[in-house]
């Protein structure tokens, strides 16, 4: 930082002289994707300033012995220091985000340097208009965005941000990553089941976009049961993929004594948006066997207990004061489940607690949107993770006030 001061006044000003990032402004002419208005060099050898502002080499002293211009003879350097920590430019916004609130998508990002004196531009691109065009743009200090103006259809839209200094002059030296919305899934349709090698092999129709869509597959089971409204509640029993459209029940056989119920649903890609509606529904009567993880299957006539493990949706999601998990327990287990924010850290732990040990059964746990301090976690998007010996799940949930 140096200070150049007028011969015996008290004018001076300040000239924040730093190396420039890229290494290429020592040089005269431009800098791809740059404009300069004005070139300064400091040479050492002289301990002199020098500008130029034509581009062509032409360098004149800011501090003069007195020719060729003398009007600049009356600046000299009073002081030196080291650079200040001011930034002209803001620097370039990360970790975009995407999530959706009411079917519209919504962004958030890190704020960049300094906070104070950066807006940010929302730029987006719709599939079905190629191009990008600056919608919008928000406040200091603001790191978030919904986009009102474009609900999730058959269409998609990328988005970017840029971060602005508060003149309106700078621009940060790149756009954040880039995001783009996920399609929402048509209807999976034409649901069938046939018996195939003793079991039943639900086939349907594919939704749209194709690649784009994966499907859960869902199951209730009615028989002799002792405890019916247990074993009647429906169950996701299967994750395709996308493309699929086949799947076999292995945990039923043809036979007598028990009713299976099918339905299905088409999930996005990134799991955030589901099909319209569910598929029709299915059934066959056969006889419902456990497979190999089902050792207690013969409790489930006598005591509340699952069949087989499943993580259920969080509901409801998104949620305003609580949201409740429900887990089915086929056997005792011991579990970590955790709540992490979008950048990783850990917000929330069940009981507190690395691991915990429940007995089988139908357990629904519930969280109110603190963190293990007990202070309430600001709106933003959530993701539950539940580890087990033989599982790994995770779930997204938002958080809205």
């Amino acid at each position: 930082m140096y200070k150049l001061c007028r011969n015996n006044t008290n004018d001076y000003f300040y000239l924040d002289f730093r190396d420039d990032r890229y290494g290429g402004y020592d040089l005269i002419g431009g800098y791809a994707g740059h404009w300069i208005d004005l070139w300064i060099k400091y040479d050492a050898s002289t301990g002199r300033f020098y500008y130029s502002n034509d581009g062509n080499g032409n360098w004149i002293q800011l501090t003069s012995d007195g020719s060729p211009h003398p009007i600049l003879s009356i600046w000299e350097i009073k002081e030196m220091g080291d650079p200040s920590r001011d930034r002209f430019q803001p620097t370039t916004p990360t970790n975009l985000a995407l999530s959706y609130s009411n079917g519209n998508p919504v962004l958030n990002w890190d704020l960049s340097e300094p906070e104070s004196a950066a807006y940010y531009k929302i730029y987006r691109e719709i599939s079905s208009s190629p191009g990008w065009n600056c919608i919008d743009s928000t406040g200091a200090g603001i790191s978030t965005y919904t986009d009102n103006s474009f609900s999730i259809g058959n269409a998609y839209a990328r988005y970017c941000i840029v971060a602005v200094s508060g003149n309106g002059k700078i621009n940060s030296p790149d756009s954040s990553n880039q995001v783009q919305t996920s399609v929402k899934p048509t209807t999976p349709s034409n649901l069938t089941v046939t018996w195939s090698n003793n079991r039943p092999l639900l086939t349907w129709r594919c939704s749209e976009p194709r690649a784009a869509a994966t499907y859960e597959v869902w199951r209730k089971v009615k028989g002799g049961f002792k405890y019916l409204q247990t074993i009647e509640d429906w169950c996701c029993i299967h994750y395709g993929q996308a493309g699929d459209t086949t799947y076999s029940d292995n945990g039923f056989s043809s036979g007598s004594g028990y009713a299976a119920y099918y339905k299905i649903r088409a999930v996005s890609g990134d799991g955030n948006l589901y099909s319209p509606d569910w598929s029709n529904t299915v059934s066959v009567t056969g006889n419902f066997t456990p497979n190999a993880k089902d050792k207690k299957f013969r409790a489930v006539e006598i005591d509340p207990i699952p069949t087989e493990f499943c993580l259920h949706p969080v509901y409801p999601n998104p949620f305003n004061i609580t949201t409740t998990l429900k887990l089915d327990l086929p056997e005792e287990t011991r579990f970590s489940l955790g709540i992490y924010d979008i950048k990783g850290c850990e917000v929330w732990r069940l009981n507190n607690r690395q691991t915990n040990t429940y007995p089988a059964g139908y357990h629904s746990i519930v969280w109110d949107g603190r963190d293990n301090s007990g202070a309430v976690v600001p709106t933003g998007v959530y993701f539950i993770v539940y580890h087990s010996a033989e599982h790994r799940l995770s779930q997204k949930v938002v958080l809205m006030k």
